[in-house]
């Protein structure tokens, strides 16, 4: 089975959403991966918490890279206090930089501004053996731990509601940004300088989905199920 959370779609950011990726909140994180978890051993049969052969977590960073140390912390016995068994890599998915560009209103700070990279984060028992086959979506096989010229979904094409419609179906998973709500939990990543004026009331955003992007990424791996865990009240 698949378990997948996506800090993308994990929450949205309070101010300039269109452009700006939310924080990471590791005390969200953690509780619904610990779930997931403590549901699947317990339901194989496992009298101890473990990771269950055959599961695999897919954990998207959101492109933020210094929050490795926080993304193994759900990995736990708590009750022993050790580091359950585990096998980890780490897969780059390099966005295509014009459609960075074309979605979000950012000002150009001059060479490599742009952040284009985010990396996946792949949790198993014991180190996946994968066939080896040819992406479905993109160029290269399931050998390389980089997928590149990865577009993004043109932002017409995504739901789009009113600000005000937002604001109702995130209700506490829109999360503040800046200052000490976003410093204890994140990372000390540099957003990109944001450009775009405060959106009116009346205005449509469109929301951050990524989930056809997530299908043509995940068509690399061999699986009966998966379960998107942490996805925002609104999908």
């Amino acid at each position: 089975m698949l378990i997948v959370y996506d800090m993308k779609q994990a929450a949205e950011s309070e101010t300039y959403p269109s452009t700006r990726i939310a924080p990471f909140k590791q005390s969200r994180y953690k509780k619904c991966i610990q779930a997931v978890l403590d549901v699947r051993f317990q339901n194989a049969g496992f009298g101890t918490a473990c990771l269950v052969p055959g599961d695999m977590f897919l954990v998207f960073d959101g492109k933020k890279t210094g929050n490795q140390t926080k993304l193994k912390a759900p990995f736990i016995n708590e009750a022993k206090d050790m580091p359950l068994q585990r096998a980890k890599r780490v897969i780059t998915i390099t966005y295509s930089e014009k459609g960075i560009t074309d979605r979000r209103a950012v000002n150009r700070r001059g060479a490599a501004s742009v952040k284009q990279n985010e990396h996946l984060h792949v949790f198993t028992r014991v180190r996946a053996k994968l066939p080896t086959r040819a992406r479905r979506h993109f160029d290269g096989t399931s050998m390389g731990d980089t997928i590149s010229g990865v577009p993004l979904p043109e932002a017409t094409s995504q739901w789009m509601l009113s600000v005000a419609r937002k604001r109702e179906l995130y209700d506490k998973f829109r999360v503040p940004v800046g200052g000490k709500e976003e410093s204890d939990d994140d990372d000390d990543d540099t957003e990109d300088e944001i450009a775009d004026p405060t959106p009116k009331a009346g205005t449509l955003q469109h929301l951050h989905d990524f989930m056809l992007l997530e299908c043509r990424l995940l068509c690399r791996f061999s699986c009966s199920r998966s379960v998107q865990a942490g996805r925002c009240a609104s999908f």
